[in-house]
């Protein structure tokens, strides 16, 4: 079934977390909350906000404080505002300590990451079906279309200012080539725009 209002279509559902995404999560929280200085951590959370299923968690991860719904994209109200970095480890750093473990990861945790990641693949089927029922087939594509339209109007744009940039260089050399002749023939030596005798 088409919108009554075909101009107005909303975003399709975002894709859900992969189980290596799931793990960073635990992972990252793992570590900022486990570190010497765990102590900055920002424990301010409303106790309606945080997830109350630890108990389901692999036993390494059960006494983290998560947010509700950690493990779902989109899950945040809202962007936060920029803060100051927490400073006990860079995001590199921190991305090839998680990556390290993910391969040395239990059995437990691997399956518990699986289980959430299926769980949330198979909400966001749902959800396609849902938004394909709604705003029908034409939706993906308009949507599609509308993305690669985006793509192409920014490669075009990057192509004119290139355009542009090499015909202002081209334009330099040409006027600089003609200063340099104009002075040789004038007996102007280039370098210090004097006189030849």
């Amino acid at each position: 079934m088409a919108p009554s209002n075909p101009t107005i279509i909303p975003l399709k559902p975002s894709r859900p977390f992969t189980e290596y995404h799931i793990f960073f999560q635990l992972e990252r929280n793992y570590i900022l909350q486990t570190s010497d200085k765990s102590s900055d951590i920002d424990t301010t959370v409303e106790f309606s906000d945080i997830d109350l299923n630890a108990s389901t968690r692999p036993p390494r991860y059960r006494s983290l404080t998560l947010p509700k719904q950690w493990h779902t994209k989109g899950s945040r109200p809202k962007r936060r505002g920029h803060r100051k970095t927490h400073g006990k480890i860079s995001f590199v750093e921190l991305t090839k300590l998680i990556s390290q473990r993910w391969r040395e990861a239990d059995q437990v945790s691997r399956g518990y990451c699986r289980e959430l990641a299926q769980r949330g693949l198979k909400r966001y089927k749902e959800d396609m079906k849902e938004y394909v029922e709604r705003y029908g087939e034409d939706a993906l594509q308009s949507t599609k279309k509308k993305a690669k339209e985006k793509r192409d109007e920014k490669g075009k744009q990057d192509t004119k200012q290139d355009e542009l940039v090499q015909e202002n260089i081209k334009d330099q050399i040409r006027r600089e080539s003609t200063q340099k002749a104009l002075g040789q023939s004038l007996g102007i030596s280039s370098h210090n725009n004097q006189k030849i005798i």
